[in-house]
């Protein structure tokens, strides 16, 4: 399970890595609000960070986690900041909040699940640990 859930984990590192260069290379200066340039940092950052957690992940490195924590807000950022950002940065429609609400629940969740990934697989129990049951 932690096998499978590892990776998950580096695949969507990965792709969110690729994506967030490329979209935020070419997205750069094109942002007229704040907010606008938060999202385009916010992508760039989890971009850089997705590849950077994906190599920790590969290599089960304990920074990982770091790099997990940092990547998670960058994209809960980029997804519900640019949920209104761009159409309604006043929230004066209806259901923008709930939308942005939605965004950053779902985007969070999946933020928690590669923290988890990262956690779990750069724990390696040590030969006198407790916690750790030898084989038969």
């Amino acid at each position: 399970m932690k096998r499978v859930a590892r990776f998950l984990a580096v695949a969507l590192l990965l792709v969110t890595g690729y994506q967030g260069i490329s979209n935020g290379i070419s997205e750069l200066g094109e942002g007229t609000t704040g907010l606008q340039q938060s999202v385009t940092f916010a992508v760039l950052l989890y971009g850089v960070f997705g590849f950077l957690g994906a190599i920790g992940l590969i290599r089960r490195r304990s920074w990982s986690v770091t790099v997990a924590v940092v990547w998670a807000v960058a994209v809960a950022w980029a997804g519900a900041v640019a949920s209104f950002a761009f159409h309604d940065p006043t929230l004066s429609q209806q259901g923008t909040l709930a939308g942005v609400a939605g965004a950053f629940v779902s985007i969070a969740l999946v933020g928690a699940f590669v923290i988890w990934a990262a956690r779990s697989a750069s724990r390696v129990p040590l030969p006198n640990d407790s916690a750790h049951i030898p084989p038969p």
